[in-house]
């Protein structure tokens, strides 16, 4: 009898465990999703902003809709947002290989005249005050106004040739891997190569 009571009071207790790690594992998941949606949403405004689109809070997704097509490429780990206003214009969400991770970037090509408008550093594990550089003005404002029909190459030493960017003194994989992304987003973006 001792027995059948010890088990019915540790089936309760497990029960009443089982409850409170759904509830606790629900609701973390419920305030996940809203972040996540939240991060969505801000991500994409900015891309609409960067398109030079104007819209205040309220008609933000009325105006996304009408002036933007999304493209996911799972295969590529993109997705392409194109502008459907003028000039014509994309930008491809992507994500690649750096040194200590996965780094996550926004390239913005003007597909009217072939060139790259920017890029945008979302995400990275570069090495602090190395390859974390990657995300600094200096580096990414190097890449405005290239030619979206050519590779883009990072130099240690320019040579004149086109399409040439700086390196990061001492972050040699960290600069090869942002050349490497804006690379494949151009072919995605279809910059013509």
């Amino acid at each position: 009898m001792n027995m059948m009571r010890q088990f019915g009071k540790n089936t309760l207790i497990l029960g009443g465990l089982t409850v409170l790690c759904v509830l606790f594992l629900s609701g973390g998941n419920t305030i996940y999703e809203r972040v996540q949606a939240e991060r969505q949403r801000d991500l994409r405004m900015s891309i609409l902003r960067t398109f030079g689109e104007h819209f205040s809070e309220a008609t933000f997704d009325g105006a996304f809709a009408r002036t933007v097509t999304v493209e996911e490429r799972p295969r590529d780990k993109a997705t392409v947002f194109r502008y459907r206003g003028r000039p014509a214009q994309a930008a491809v969400l992507i994500a690649g290989p750096g040194l200590w991770g996965v780094i996550t970037m926004l390239v913005f090509f003007n597909t009217d005249s072939k060139t790259i408008t920017g890029i945008r550093v979302l995400s990275h594990s570069e090495t602090p005050g190395l390859g974390s550089r990657i995300e600094e003005n200096w580096f990414t404002d190097q890449f405005r106004k290239l030619d979206a029909t050519q590779a883009v190459r990072i130099v240690t030493r320019r040579t004149g040739a086109p399409n040439e960017v700086d390196a990061i003194t001492g972050a040699t994989k960290s600069s090869t891997s942002v050349e490497a992304i804006v690379n494949r987003a151009e072919a995605i973006a279809g910059g013509g190569r």
